[in-house]
């Protein structure tokens, strides 16, 4: 029967009396990655796209800031944010930095909202052995000027929504639901059916027949129930509506506990 024992001055000591016997190895774990929250939710009408992410950085029960900013401008028209592990998200970010503008520079024009999906797509895939921790969406404008959102795996399988919102991160799962009862027209049995507009983009089939203002109403009252419904979601939520005219921004306070 082994005997437990500990390094002093004297050199290695036994304990009297404590026996491991019945107890296996022990085990040290190591994880690289860490979940932080991160709730993201975008919506695109016939003109324009509204993509909104909330600002806890949160470790478990823990609390690690209030006012962290998940949303990165890819170009003009086009912003992504993500929810995970915060370290991987903001190295993803610097990638896209890097690779946006290098774009820019090769061809003298921004990148456009399809082109900045598929560079998140391959960005993600390139990394899935070793994979960044991060959900993103990235939402813009088309080259048509219809609202354009796109959600990911951490590994970069992507789809443009065919209803034209998505949500991912901590709290996808309940902000879904609300979504598809307000906005669905796939696969759900309530929800909108708003006749169909003479812009009609690529892979989305119809369009929401909310206002801007609406919408971003909608939002707010999204994030204020799943602040009530996830813990990892909370404290204030950033909300950019993207149009042909520019990009606006605004902080929606949520509660604080």
């Amino acid at each position: 029967m082994s005997q437990p024992f500990i390094e002093s001055s004297e050199g290695a000591k036994t304990l009297p009396g404590v026996s491991v016997s019945g107890f296996g190895p022990i085990q040290h774990q190591f994880s690289p990655y860490d979940w932080n929250g991160g709730t993201i939710v975008a919506i695109g009408g016939a003109d324009y796209v509204v993509l909104a992410a909330d600002k806890r950085l949160a470790t478990g029960y823990n609390i690690k800031s209030r006012n962290i900013d998940r949303l990165f401008k890819i170009s003009e028209t086009t912003y992504i944010a993500a929810g995970g592990c915060h370290a991987d998200v903001t190295a993803f970010y610097n990638n896209l930095k890097y690779r946006s503008t290098m774009y820019k520079f090769d061809n003298n024009e921004e990148m456009g909202s399809e082109a900045a999906a598929q560079l998140v797509s391959n960005t993600l895939y390139y990394k899935r052995f070793f994979p960044f921790y991060a959900l993103p969406i990235v939402a813009g404008l088309d080259r048509d000027g219809v609202g354009y959102c796109a959600g990911y795996d951490a590994v970069g399988s992507y789809i443009r929504s065919k209803d034209n919102y998505t949500a991912n991160g901590s709290a996808a799962s309940i902000a879904m639901p609300v979504l598809d009862n307000l906005f669905g027209t796939s696969g759900v049995s309530s929800g909108a059916y708003p006749k169909p507009v003479e812009k009609t983009g690529k892979g989305v089939q119809k369009y929401v027949t909310y206002s801007l203002n609406e919408t971003i109403q909608v939002v707010k009252d999204v994030f204020t129930t799943v602040s009530e419904r996830d813990i990892m979601c909370g404290d204030a939520v950033d909300i950019i509506a993207i149009t042909k005219d520019g990009v606006k921004h605004e902080v929606f306070p949520l509660k604080l506990d």
